[in-house]
């Protein structure tokens, strides 16, 4: 953090009151700013994350591609639908459906993620 910064962030009056602030720095935010280094985590997860997606085997990545394909494929189409429809309860329709489509693929991915086996897969799309 540069001085400057540094001075900016310590000028800030929050307004809050201390066990306010005790709850914040409890949490890892800074009562001064409201920011959370776990912001900063999520950044360095991502670049992790995306580091590890383009070493994994090229099978493995084959499989995560199809069904996070398959995934934005289906919501791209439901929210479309779901924007040229007038009535609510087709939209809750389209919703429904659409999460009876996803969540299986969702639990297909995870498996791919954390090496689950072809047993686990199968058992999955049988329940």
């Amino acid at each position: 953090m540069t001085s400057a910064s540094s001075t900016a962030a310590q000028s800030i009056s929050t307004g809050i009151d201390e066990a306010r602030a005790a709850r914040l720095r409890a949490a890892n935010i800074n009562p001064r700013t409201g920011l959370a280094t776990d912001y900063l985590n999520h950044f360095r997860a991502r670049d992790l994350a995306i580091e590890a997606y383009k070493q994994a085997h090229p099978a493995v990545r084959g499989e995560f591609d199809r069904l996070t394909s398959t995934m934005t494929s289906i919501l791209t189409a439901v929210g479309q639908a779901m924007r040229e429809v007038s009535q609510d309860k087709t939209r809750a329709t389209l919703a429904e459906q659409a999460t009876g489509w996803v969540k299986p693929l969702v639990s297909l991915a995870g498996g791919v993620i954390n090496g689950s086996n072809e047993s686990d897969i199968d058992t999955i799309m049988a329940g």
